[in-house]
């Protein structure tokens, strides 16, 4: 039974008020139906799942308007979970029919400046930033300035082609599914420190970037890809993508987020990420992009700095048709339907655009999912675009074990399954 079909409430000590933000999806009735339950203690010593019984219900819903926030959560077992894997900060955002109905926070989000985790503390969510990336790509495309059927090449100026396949036009599509052949070279992957120092057409032009894959045929995750997609925005539009993300992203859903933490409107919102030396907020101030067009490279795929609730707003868009919570239509219904079309199918995953559909998070439910992992950031979220339903999870300084069948991060899985699937 879906805990998050339970929600909104207020959750006391040891006890949930889960009411069912049940809110019809037409654009000008939106209801939420809330009940108060009461949960027994969780009780499972399996790190691959965490069963609570089933509640009973004390009362009948009752049809009450969305809140105008998400409504706080707090859950004993959910910080059992926290605790179980070392974790230092949790945020979490949960969405009920295509709406963010609550929020849940966990530990700290600074330890030296004995600073909590909020609803509002902004993570670098490491590569959930690449969904963002296809989003504003796709808003593009909206405008006729890009096409995801187009040879890469038109865009950037000069050719890229896979030299074992020089035949074969790349395409942004391949780019967004990680079927273009690239990979992470060890050239990419020493450029991110300094975007300057490998300019992207090098990169591009070097035959230790590519796999000897025929592009668009094997699916094999790339960093560099997305890069790439944040290269041709810039190259399109002649304009930095920072700006293209405020204008066609940020500023549309009404939100406080940037792919560089220095451009946030509030600094001090903004998390330490702990875990493998830690990454400091000086560290995090100190990136930016390159003041030359089409250098990419070494942020649009992991740097994006948000707090989970602003990032189920960009999920609950693709759920509703491109259109925001707050009335604003952020991309096209095509668009929306081309990032969460499979367009390219391995038999165990469907990759859409920056998200792949999947049912081995839940056994049974089809669920559009993204992982990242960077600097002691674990980060996920799972949603069903059929029901609206869906959970982010942010993560830092927890324990890094791996789930191989759900391919995801086991505290990641276990928050998730938690919050989405309450099983008896």
């Amino acid at each position: 039974m879906c805990l998050l079909k339970r929600l909104t409430a207020v959750a006391l000590t040891g006890l949930f008020c889960f009411g069912t933000a049940a809110c019809a999806r037409t654009e000008n009735d939106r209801k939420t139906q809330t009940s108060c339950e009461e949960t027994a203690e969780c009780q499972s010593d399996d790190r691959n799942e965490v069963l609570s019984e089933e509640p009973s219900v004390i009362s009948e819903p009752e049809e009450l308007p969305i809140p105008s926030e998400p409504l706080l959560i707090a859950s004993d077992d959910a910080d059992a979970i926290c605790r179980r894997y070392g974790a230092v900060g949790v945020e979490i955002a949960l969405i009920r029919n295509g709406v963010v109905a609550g929020t849940y926070t966990y530990g700290y989000a600074d330890k030296s400046q004995e600073k909590k985790v909020t609803p509002d503390t902004k993570f670098r969510i490491a590569s959930l930033s690449k969904l963002a990336t296809d989003v504003i790509f796709m808003a593009l495309c909206d405008e006729g300035l890009c096409d995801p059927d187009e040879n890469i090449s038109q865009y950037l100026g000069y050719t890229v082609e896979n030299p074992y396949h020089r035949d074969v036009p790349i395409t942004p599509e391949m780019l967004m599914t990680h079927t273009s052949s690239l990979q992470d070279s060890s050239q990419f992957l020493s450029s991110r420190q300094n975007a300057s120092s490998i300019p992207m057409q090098t990169l591009l032009q070097s035959t230790s970037s590519f796999s000897a894959a025929e592009p668009g045929t094997v699916c094999s995750y790339s960093n560099f890809g997305v890069a790439v997609i944040g290269a041709i925005c810039e190259k399109a539009t002649s304009r930095h993508f920072y700006e293209l993300a405020d204008q066609y992203l940020f500023q549309k859903l009404g939100i406080d987020a940037a792919f560089t933490a220095s451009d946030l409107q509030d600094k001090e919102s903004v998390a330490v990420l702990y875990g493998y030396g830690d990454y400091t907020l000086s560290q995090q101030f100190s990136e930016c992009f390159c003041a030359e067009l089409g250098q990419t490279h070494h942020l649009v795929q992991g740097n994006l700095t948000i707090s989970a609730k602003d990032y189920a707003e960009i999920l609950c868009l693709l759920m509703n048709g491109g259109m925001a919570n707050n009335g604003v239509q952020v991309l096209s219904q095509k668009s929306c339907r081309e990032i969460l079309t499979d367009h390219f199918d391995d038999g165990e995953k469907g990759m859409g655009y920056g998200l792949w559909r999947t049912d081995r998070i839940i056994d049974g439910t089809s669920l559009f999912v993204h992982t990242g992992s960077n600097f002691g950031m674990f980060s996920s979220f799972a949603f069903s675009a059929d029901s609206g339903d869906g959970v982010v999870v942010f993560t830092s300084g927890a324990d890094g074990t791996m789930n191989n069948t759900a391919d995801m991060r086991q505290v990641c899985l276990d928050l998730i399954r938690y919050f989405y699937e309450y099983s008896a």
